[in-house]
């Protein structure tokens, strides 16, 4: 954070995080500025879109001043490992032939290097935000990393953060989160991310929150893995939404979000072809723009 705080004044940004006023580090106490404002979870639903417009805005910033170049160290990748097994039961068990190849390719994909290596937020909810003046002031920075930046836009655009703070978004609120997000990143990096970089970093990140083993529990549960396979036999509640329900949608947002990257295609079509079948196996609904 005291790192954010710093890159911002360098830069003549705005602050997007709390000031740092103190800390006690033995016992693990930082001591933080006020921020006024309202926070973002508690914005009318019918704002919450516009919120999650400035947290893109204030992502991009945060990335742009730290950032470097895509690296090649798989320490700088964040995320599991992809839950491969787990994928190969949810096919098998509705019927659908995963191929050796679109297994390789999806191995493939994530191995790539980060579009964009920089600092992480972790957590991009809107209990975690602030906003002042249209300005998002990002919270709670415990699960702060250097590693795929892209990954926290993902998690935007996938609806990744607790049910309560996330809104349905529409197609295009989901379009503008890349568009404001790309003219941040413009606007502050020295070296801005290309648009066909920044959609195939997209289409990466999304794919490894897709398959990510723990991405469908709250924090606090991760870390024991294989859900995917789980959810043939059972279904369990976070927020709002249930586990297989945040499957399903979420297929569908990873279908959406790579549409225009190539080198997704075949996964793309095994992810709508899974939603589908899923979809039919649980009878869950699947209506456009709803949020997992």
């Amino acid at each position: 954070m005291a790192r954010v705080a710093a890159a911002s004044s360098a830069a003549g940004a705005p602050a997007v995080s709390p000031a740092l006023l103190g800390q006690r580090v033995r016992a693990h106490q930082l001591l933080l500025a006020h921020v006024p404002g309202v926070r973002a979870l508690d914005v009318p639903p019918d704002a919450r879109g516009a919120a999650l417009l400035a947290v893109a805005a204030s992502l991009a910033q945060v990335h742009a001043l730290t950032g470097a170049a895509a690296s090649t160290n798989a320490a700088d990748r964040s995320g599991a490992d992809p839950d491969l097994t787990g994928l190969a039961t949810l096919c098998d068990a509705v019927g659908l032939v995963l191929p050796k190849s679109t297994t390789t390719q999806i191995k493939m994909l994530l191995a790539a290097p980060p579009a964009l290596v920089a600092l992480t937020h972790g957590d991009v909810c809107l209990d975690n935000v602030i906003i002042e003046d249209g300005r998002a002031v990002l919270l709670d920075w415990e699960t702060a990393s250097i590693g795929d930046a892209l990954r926290d836009l993902a998690a935007l655009i996938l609806a990744f953060p607790t049910c309560k703070c996330t809104p349905a978004l529409d197609q295009v609120v989901r379009r503008d989160l890349v568009t404001r997000y790309a003219e941040g990143h413009r606007r502050w990096a020295t070296q801005p991310l290309t648009p066909e970089d920044l959609r195939a970093g997209v289409a990466q990140a999304a794919l490894g929150w897709v398959l990510d083993p723990d991405a469908l529990v709250p924090q606090a549960q991760r870390g024991h893995g294989r859900q995917l396979a789980a959810t043939l036999d059972t279904d369990w509640t976070w927020g709002a939404r249930t586990a297989r329900e945040r499957l399903v949608l979420r297929l569908g947002l990873y279908a959406e979000a790579v549409a225009s990257v190539p080198l997704h295609a075949a996964t793309r079509q095994l992810g709508l072809d899974l939603q589908d079948a899923l979809a039919r196996h649980w009878d869950i609904r699947t209506p456009s723009g709803s949020a997992p």
